[in-house]
């Protein structure tokens, strides 16, 4: 399995925006992998782990073809790990092609609550799937099972 790793750093990146400290000042002089997005992960190129407002610059910057997702997995809603609004350009207003077939969106409730009030849902292609803790879902040959954890209580 080919694990890229395409965010790393907390909510506010790394260096952080408004940080001074010796460790995001010398992030920002050294730069290369100092310079951290937020949470990300596409796994061998078709499963993607959340979907955050740094998405677009990972995108570009490991040279990644989102048409080649086949699913995409949200850990939870914060705003780090979730922008809904990117999603919209995968909107037939925004590609010159349709994509092949809708594509299948799974996390939290709360977090698929959102997506459905927060996107025109007629007009981006996407199949919402809730998951609940220990549910296992099995898509395009992968088995994927969501985990109850603690985080930001």
């Amino acid at each position: 399995m080919d694990i890229i790793l395409l965010g790393t750093a907390a909510a506010d990146g790394m260096p952080s925006l408004f940080c001074d400290c010796s460790i995001c000042s010398n992030a920002r002089m050294l730069r290369g992998k100092n310079l951290r997005t937020r949470s990300s992960a596409l796994l061998d190129g078709v499963i993607k782990i959340d979907f955050p407002p740094d998405v677009l610059h990972q995108v570009m910057t490991c040279n990644i073809n989102l048409r080649q997702m086949r699913a995409l997995f949200f850990t939870h809603g914060h705003a780090d790990h979730f922008c809904p609004g990117e999603l919209q350009y995968m909107g037939p207003w925004f590609v010159t092609r349709a994509l092949p077939e809708p594509l299948p969106v799974y996390g939290p409730a709360d977090t698929i609550a959102r997506l459905k009030n927060e996107l025109d849902m007629s007009r981006v292609p996407v199949h919402l799937h809730t998951m609940k803790h220990g549910q296992t879902v099995c898509v395009h040959g992968y088995s994927v099972t969501a985990l109850e954890i603690e985080h930001d209580p």
